[in-house]
């Protein structure tokens, strides 16, 4: 792992007004959003992201999600510290050219971020993966990422023996909504104790919304609040599971026509 991070890419993240977001307005409101600092270009994929971070960051708080091109996480689902101020991820097999977002989040679980921050890179160059549907034998690590499953609302979307739905909760008539997903093995039992992630594909006005991290209410259900009630507006939103021991899954689920 050592080697891994000696070689990784190194962001070092400004704590600016563009990207935070106060407890407050988080916690009551609807979901905010940053505009992208400029990418930084590689010749070859990193190995690891680091993000550095001063002492107003409580760090161990801190979870790093990596998105690839294709929109399917691309890190390793665990975040790190490995040095004073630091947490990192590593990256997973797969990867190629393309443009990646980074994304940091700090707070409860169950909510918007408190915290948050946002970047990018892009990769030109590099030495190309081999697309899954041709069939050739080939390395793990050279067989490219796949890209997620879309569904719909409401209906099971299964990949790597397990099983995602998600499902729209409103709080109070008015006020914001909250995302549901239910997550289940192979056998139908529910998949408990697994990290779970709420990401809008979509931007506002050009900026990003963080990711959100979602809290298990019961055995494999797994919710957010705080979403502005539009969020069923030709929306898509992809969904992350990391089971314990496992690499991160993702599945897009369309929100068009959900009242």
């Amino acid at each position: 792992m050592g080697d891994s991070i000696r070689r990784a890419m190194v962001l070092v993240i400004v704590l600016a007004d563009a990207l935070l977001i106060a407890a407050g307005s988080a916690l009551a409101g609807e979901l905010e959003a940053a505009t992208l600092v400029a990418a930084q270009v590689f010749t070859e994929v990193p190995n690891a992201v680091e993000l550095s971070f001063d002492s107003s960051i409580d760090l161990q708080s801190v979870q790093i999600i990596v998105v690839g091109p294709n929109g399917a996480r691309a890190d390793d689902g665990v975040s790190r510290t490995t040095a004073q101020g630091v947490r990192s991820t590593l990256l997973r097999s797969g990867l190629g050219d393309g443009d990646y977002l980074v994304a940091w989040i700090s707070g409860p679980a169950g909510y918007p971020p408190d915290r948050f921050g946002l970047q990018q890179f892009t990769v030109r160059g590099s030495r190309l993966c081999q697309p899954l549907e041709n069939g050739t034998p080939l390395p793990a690590g050279a067989m490219c990422l796949a890209d997620p499953p879309t569904g719909r609302f409401g209906v099971a979307v299964s990949i790597d023996a397990i099983s995602v739905t998600l499902a729209l909760q409103e709080n109070e008539p008015g006020s914001s909504v909250a995302l549901a997903a239910t997550v289940t093995s192979a056998a139908g039992e529910p998949l408990v104790d697994a990290e779970v992630v709420f990401r809008s594909l979509q931007t506002k006005d050009g900026a990003v919304e963080p990711p959100v991290l979602a809290t298990e209410t019961a055995p494999g259900v797994y919710t957010a609040t705080g979403f502005g009630r539009e969020i069923g507006d030709d929306g898509i939103w992809a969904v992350d599971v990391v089971a314990l021991g496992e690499l991160p899954i993702t599945v897009f689920f369309e929100l068009a026509g959900v009242a």
